[in-house]
């Protein structure tokens, strides 16, 4: 059983949080790659199997109707990554614990915590 340990990050107040490129990048690479029959939306079947490697899917199905969906209800990638951005902005912590789960890559980094923090953005206000 695969363990993480993450480093939780304060943001003080009047400061806010947002996916760098790299992290945008990622997580679009992630959906095209889980978007089997490349029709632009992932089917609950391609959800599930996208959060697989996690112990919950990151949003529920009522969070997931405040986004761009296909007429089915099933997320765009449009929505997916609005989704990444609102978590992002309200619960860095939980955007990184979710790309770790989902394999963010080191790159060169010294740790997991240093690749996986180069994937956000802090802006202090």
């Amino acid at each position: 059983m695969l363990i993480l340990f993450l480093l939780r990050i304060r943001i003080t107040s009047g400061a806010s949080t947002e996916l760098s490129l790299r992290g945008q990048h990622f997580l679009s690479t992630l959906f095209v790659k889980h978007d089997k029959d490349s029709d632009g939306a992932l089917r609950p079947e391609e959800l599930q199997e996208l959060f697989s490697t996690c112990p919950r899917q990151a949003w529920d199905g009522l969070a997931q109707q405040g986004v761009k969906n296909t007429e089915q209800g099933w997320i765009t990638m449009q929505g997916f990554m609005s989704q990444w951005a609102l978590i992002t902005l309200l619960s860095v912590n939980t955007s990184l614990e979710y790309l770790a789960y989902f394999g963010y890559p080191f790159l060169e980094q010294e740790s997991q915590a240093n690749a996986i923090t180069g994937a956000i953005l802090f802006f202090q206000f």
